[in-house]
């Protein structure tokens, strides 16, 4: 009896270490797996998980364009300064592979004398102007540019690039206020309201203090590729935050505890219904503010009621998870921005106001993935779009 013991306690002790052993070889196997996909998956060169969706959606020459822009744009530091006393934060004066930042504040190179009988055309609006991850071929203002060329050869017209990360339809206007006559502008084009609702629902639709002397701002354009690369590989693996996305997260504990026919997105409560309701006409208010502003001054100005990933049907896979997942960081996310625009377009066509609004809600339907992290265009997005804003600024000029 006693020898059955030990044997049995033998074959215990074999079996744990066999145990202990195939654990280590799939921690290891994990580890080297999540080593190679870094290196040869879609996530190689990747640093957030936004950049891990644009190389999903972008051509590998895209790609390659994107990875420099990221780079050049990391290797300049500090990008934007403030102006006191009023809305205004622009770009410092850089150059670089990818892209000139130029001496006036814009993407672009510098400005030159205008030509007799020319016309000037800026469009101002937030990151989806300056092209946040595009070449400069590939940015609004510059496809803009090109095409009204081809509907117009016999007239010299310039578009510059006035988009600013962050910005907003007041910020927007307010640069356009400080900047039309120093570029002698003909004509204003506003491409804003993903911001302006953004900033409703962290705020409310409260008016915006100007910049003190010497404030600092904080800059987020791009995680810095050198800090990305120093993180332990726990962080700065794309393949564990996927993982995390995937099978961790709140995602997953959603829909296992979600009841059949619950609603996917969370319904807004008494503050931000209240809020909600508000904006259509706050906004509208702003944009007609600035549409007699310059008119008064002899420019046209065209506002562009840009498209948001809420508004887009049908949703890719990949634009379904940002949805899901912006939805579950900050509930009635989706029914906030819905409720904002919705009510902007029943106001504005109930109303009439004497402005001029391009919208662009449904442009990108029928289409896959047009906003590769949820806010900005793909390439193919940012050409749809520019080539609306063509048709209708070559229909105003004629």
């Amino acid at each position: 009896m006693k020898k059955l013991r030990i044997r049995v306690k033998r074959v215990d002790k074999i079996r744990s270490f066999v145990s202990f052993f195939v654990v280590i070889l799939i921690l290891l196997g994990y580890i080297l797996g999540s080593e190679f996909i870094l290196d040869n998956g879609p996530s190689r060169e990747t640093l957030n998980i936004s950049e891990f969706y644009a190389k999903l959606t972008f051509s590998e020459e895209e790609w390659r364009e994107a990875v420099q822009f990221r780079e050049d744009v990391s290797s300049i530091g500090e990008r934007v300064t403030s102006i006191p006393n009023t809305l205004v934060y622009r770009y410092k004066p850089a150059k670089t592979k990818s892209f000139t930042l130029n001496t006036n504040g814009f993407r672009g190179e510098e400005v030159k004398p205008k030509e007799k009988g020319e016309l000037r055309i800026g469009i101002y609006g937030d990151s989806k102007i300056l092209g946040i991850y595009l070449a400069e071929k590939n940015t609004i203002p510059v496809i803009v540019a090109e095409n009204l060329e081809k509907l117009f050869p016999d007239r010299r017209i310039t578009v510059y690039n006035l988009g600013v990360e962050g910005y907003d339809i007041r910020r927007a206007v307010n640069y356009a206020e400080l900047t039309f006559q120093e570029l002698k502008l003909d004509f204003v084009v506003f491409h804003t309201l993903l911001n302006d609702i953004n900033f409703a629902m962290k705020t409310g639709n409260n008016e915006l203090v100007p910049f003190r002397e010497g404030e600092e701002l904080f800059q987020t354009l791009v995680l810095n590729a050198e800090d990305a690369k120093r993180l332990p590989f726990r962080e700065r693996s794309l393949l564990l935050k996927v993982i995390d996305h995937a099978f961790k997260s709140d995602q997953v504990k959603f829909f296992t505890s979600r009841k059949e026919n619950e609603p996917l997105y969370h319904p807004l409560d008494e503050e931000q219904k209240k809020i909600a309701g508000e904006f259509p006409s706050v906004y509208l208010a702003r944009l007609k503010r600035a549409s007699e502003y310059f008119a008064e001054r002899g420019l046209k100005t065209l506002f562009v009621f840009s498209p948001t990933i809420q508004t887009k049907h049908p949703l890719s896979k990949i634009e379904e998870e940002i949805s899901l997942r912006n939805e579950l960081e900050v509930q009635g996310f989706h029914d906030f921005f819905l409720t904002c625009f919705n009510g902007v377009l029943e106001t504005y066509i109930r109303e009439k106001p004497d402005l001029v609004l391009l919208d662009q809600s449904r442009i990108f339907d029928g289409m896959d993935t047009c906003f590769f992290d949820g806010m900005h265009y793909t390439p193919e997005a940012s050409r749809i779009s520019a080539g609306n804003i063509s048709d209708k600024i070559a229909e105003m000029i004629r």
